[in-house]
């Protein structure tokens, strides 16, 4: 009995890891969309797009985080990995400011925003393939 409850778990664990890799390269994608595309519309439907991964994301990254970790040190780890989410994202906010008031400026306004989107993209993406390689705690 315990071997099957250990493969349902290892096998709505790989769904929850895949909803999270699909979820990161659908922002991606949709990032590169920002850069490539000259049409109103296209943003609007591109945004909500990303905003569907961007909410699978959030409702399953915590979940796949729950279940990596070995449960006796789980709340310090997950203290850790919570730090070390918000740091990029307040990192993120310095560098798109430098990139708006040292870069832009000196280059055509669309240019600047579209480097900021494909580089965003590369991370999504990058990101992506870094969460498929997690493996379950044993």
């Amino acid at each position: 009995m315990q071997i099957r409850e250990e493969r349902g778990a290892h096998r709505k664990a790989q769904r929850v890891q895949r909803l999270v890799v699909f979820s990161g390269v659908l922002q991606g994608i949709c990032a590169l969309l920002f850069v490539f595309t000259h049409s109103l519309t296209a943003v609007y439907i591109a945004a909500a797009v990303f905003g569907v991964g961007y909410g699978a994301y959030q409702a399953t990254d915590w979940a796949l985080v729950v279940d990596v970790l070995p449960g006796r040190t789980a709340a310090r780890d997950m203290g850790i990995w919570s730090i070390s989410t918000n740091g990029p994202q307040m990192t993120g906010l310095l560098f798109g400011w430098l990139l708006s008031v040292l870069v832009i400026p000196h280059l055509s306004v669309s240019l600047g925003y579209c480097a900021l989107f494909a580089l965003t993209a590369v991370f999504f993406i990058v990101g992506s393939v870094l969460v498929w390689q997690v493996r379950r705690s044993a």
